[in-house]
C-alpha cells in the first residue's frame, strides 16, 4: 500500500493531541443540574442555558448522543496509546516492545473500518464537532482511516524486530519528510510505510490526523 501524505515541519505530538482530542465536544451536566430539573428536553440531548432550583441559576451543559460519546472514547483511547509511544521516542520513557505493540495495535484497531463505521451517516449529531463534508466526501474520509491503520500496522511490526531497544534504524532522518502542510500533496508516492522507520511512520500517523481534523472537522467552535 502507498500513501500519498507526507508533511514538513513534523506535527509535534502535544499539538496534534490537542486537536485529536478535542474532535467532539465533551460536555456533562453538573450534579444539581440532572434531568429531573431540566425536564424531559434533557434526556433528548436538548440544550438549556440554566436550570433552577430553588430560585437559584445554575450553568447547565449539552449532554452528547451515545455515537458521540464512542467517538471519544475512541479518540481518548487512541490519543493515550499515542502519548505512550511518543514518550518512548522521546527518550522520556523506557523503550519497551511490549508497551510499545500494544499502544500501536490500540491505535490500529480504532483507526480503518472501526473509524469509518463510526462516521457513517448521520454523522451531524449533538454534541459532535464532525463536518458534513464527511458525508460529502466519504472516499477521502475512509483513505485517511485506512492510512492510519496501515501506518500503525508499520509500527506494530517494527516492534516485533526490535524486542529489545529502539533500534537506530527506526529512527527518522531529515530527508524523511517533505515541505508541506497538513493537505498538500506530494509529487510522488510516499514510501511503503512497511519500509520507512518507525519514527517516520508514527509522524505520519499524526500528520494523517492532522489532516483529517484539518478538513473533516467544524472550525470556529
Amino acid at each position: 500500500m502507498r500513501l500519498q501524505h507526507a508533511f514538513w515541519p513534523p506535527v509535534s505530538f502535544s499539538a496534534w493531541r490537542s486537536a485529536f482530542t478535542c474532535g467532539e465536544t465533551t460536555c456533562s451536566l453538573p450534579p444539581i443540574c440532572g434531568p429531573h430539573l431540566m425536564g424531559a428536553a434533557s434526556a433528548t440531548g436538548t440544550t438549556r442555558n440554566n436550570c433552577n432550583q430553588d430560585g437559584r441559576q445554575f450553568p447547565c451543559t449539552r449532554s452528547t448522543s451515545p455515537k458521540v460519546a464512542e467517538r471519544q472514547q475512541d479518540r481518548k483511547a487512541m490519543a493515550a496509546a499515542a502519548k505512550g509511544i511518543d514518550a518512548m521516542f522521546k527518550g522520556a520513557s523506557r523503550y519497551d516492545a511490549k508497551a510499545f505493540k500494544t499502544a500501536v495495535e490500540t491505535i490500529r484497531i480504532h483507526s480503518g473500518e472501526r473509524l469509518s463505521v463510526l462516521f457513517e451517516a448521520p454523522v451531524i449529531v449533538e454534541g459532535s464537532k464532525a463536518s458534513a463534508s464527511i458525508e460529502a466526501d466519504r472516499p477521502t474520509f475512509d483513505k485517511l482511516a485506512a492510512e492510519l491503520g496501515a501506518y500503525a500496522s508499520a509500527l506494530s511490526v517494527a516492534a516485533d524486530r526490535n524486542p529489545a531497544v529502539l533500534a537506530p534504524d527506526m529512527r527518522m532522518e531529515g530527508g524523511d519528510v517533505m515541505m508541506g502542510g497538513p493537505l498538500a500533496k506530494r509529487k510522488a508516492a510516499a514510501p511503503d510505510p512497511m519500509k520507512m522507520p518507525a519514527e517516520h511512520a508514527f509522524h505520519m500517523m499524526l500528520q494523517t490526523c492532522t489532516s483529517c481534523h484539518a478538513k473533516f472537522r467544524v472550525k470556529g467552535e
